[in-house]
């Protein structure tokens, strides 16, 4: 890895060649809660981030149990005890449950239902009630855990999940602004990472697509439109056009004064000034647009976009946001008719010498030259997700693992969670987004 040498964590993370991180932590929220089970003097609970257990006496968590120690998704349905021991079900298998390790095999058996009573507590539905003596333990779908003596008034509850856990379980986007890391969820909003863990942040939108810092703004490209903070704390939209507001943004890039945006159907730009906004709507004819990458050259920036539907497209002479000259637009398709095996790009990274890297949904990776020429990358998985730069080499997120340097010798890191959609690196620590947790890897800079 040039400059840099990684530390081997056994069994945890595993790279095809001598390499591995100094430090990783494994990031999960529990606030969803689908069962509560007293069994040996411990309270355990099943939730989408995990298996939890309880000391019954100081009713302060003891054990987080994740993929890490063996499930084989952290979305756990059920728990049951037996003479053989406890059981948690997740939605493909059975797992034998110790305070130390889970060991899972594949079941055909029913999947438990979703359960839910009447009433709410800490704003979200409830769950299961378990009686424990003069106590009632109260598991929520939203809010977690939480405890009130038979005698109480339901207000009157205290919340036994631990506080400032990150605010989703499936990190879509992330940024680094105003010093401090922001995690984009799938469906859950905005949180920001404080001394104290993870502070969720008040927004009027839930479904993040995209991140973007500046140095004024942190831009949030969702699924309710375009929005932008500069305080850190309230967000206003950013109205793209005249009329009613864009929906579905997907794709943020910046250079020189612009900000680039992306929705299904148009490439917008953006003066970061304010003011002018230019549109270009269905570049390539496509309509199904998942993202873009940006290059300045000579002045000028080229764009390039991420397509479900005609692959990879490449768009120069694009007039920039603030700038009123007409320009001559030139257009160009790298679709399955121009030497990319599918026309289903799902994102794309472009480097300072001009080769773009289009990332297909499950036939690989492709360089596209400056002069057009394509080449395919080998790769350990075909199935890509998402692309992303790391001391100037590409890292590409797949639905297998972490990929390095693709270009020479790939390297494949595999976490327990396999799918990748969002990379970030912060001073040493590389922050990976999965579909069931958040991993940073702390690296060691070699000596010189």
């Amino acid at each position: 890895m040039r400059s840099w040498h990684l530390i081997v964590i056994a069994s945890l993370l595993s790279w095809s060649s001598v390499s591995a991180a100094q430090s990783k932590q494994e990031f999960l929220h529990t606030r969803e809660v689908n069962a509560l089970l007293i069994w040996r003097g411990a309270l355990w609970t099943a939730t989408s981030g995990g298996i939890e257990r309880y000391d019954l006496g100081t009713l302060r968590r003891t054990h987080h149990l994740t993929q890490e120690q063996g499930l084989d998704s952290p979305n756990v349905l059920g728990l049951q005890a037996s003479n053989a021991g406890l059981a948690a079900r997740t939605a493909r298998s059975e797992c034998r449950v110790t305070t130390q390790a889970a060991q899972c095999q594949r079941t055909d058996s029913p999947v438990p239902r979703p359960r839910r009573i009447p009433g709410s507590l800490g704003g979200a539905p409830i769950t299961q009630r378990l009686q424990d003596g003069s106590r009632v333990l109260i598991a929520t779908h939203g809010a977690g855990v939480w405890l009130r003596q038979a005698s109480e008034r339901m207000e009157q509850a205290r919340q036994l999940t631990p506080a400032n856990q990150i605010c989703t379980n499936h990190v879509q986007a992330m940024a680094h602004f105003s010093d401090q890391l922001w995690l984009g969820g799938f469906r859950d909003g905005l949180c920001v990472q404080t001394k104290a863990g993870f502070a969720p942040v008040s927004t009027p939108f839930r479904f993040v697509n995209a991140l973007l810092a500046t140095q004024d703004a942190l831009y949030v490209a969702a699924n309710e439109g375009l929005f932008r903070t500069r305080d850190a704390q309230t967000f206003e939209r950013v109205p793209l056009l005249s009329h009613a507001p864009e929906r579905g943004v997907n794709g943020l890039a910046v250079a020189l004064d612009t900000l680039w945006v992306t929705t299904p159907t148009a490439l917008y730009s953006v003066a970061l000034a304010g003011g002018h906004t230019s549109v270009l709507w269905t570049p390539g004819g496509s309509t199904a647009i998942q993202g873009l990458s940006a290059r300045v050259r000579e002045r000028e920036t080229e764009i390039w976009l991420a397509s479900e539907d005609r692959g990879a497209i490449r768009v120069r002479g694009v007039a920039a946001g603030g700038s009123a000259r007409k320009k001559k637009q030139e257009v160009e398709v790298f679709d399955a008719l121009r030497g990319l095996d599918s026309s289903w790009v799902l994102d794309v990274a472009v480097d300072p010498q001009g080769t773009a890297y289009a990332a297909t949904l499950r036939h690989g990776l492709f360089s596209i030259a400056p002069s057009g020429q394509v080449h395919k990358l080998p790769l350990p998985s075909e199935w890509l997700l998402r692309l992303g730069w790391r001391a100037g080499q590409l890292w590409v997120g797949t639905q297998d693992g972490l990929v390095m340097d693709p270009g020479t010798s790939p390297t494949t890191l595999t976490l327990p969670n396999h799918c990748v959609h969002s990379l970030l690196e912060l001073d040493h620590t590389v922050w990976i987004g999965t579909e069931s947790g958040t991993y940073a890897l702390t690296f060691e800079r070699a000596a010189t």
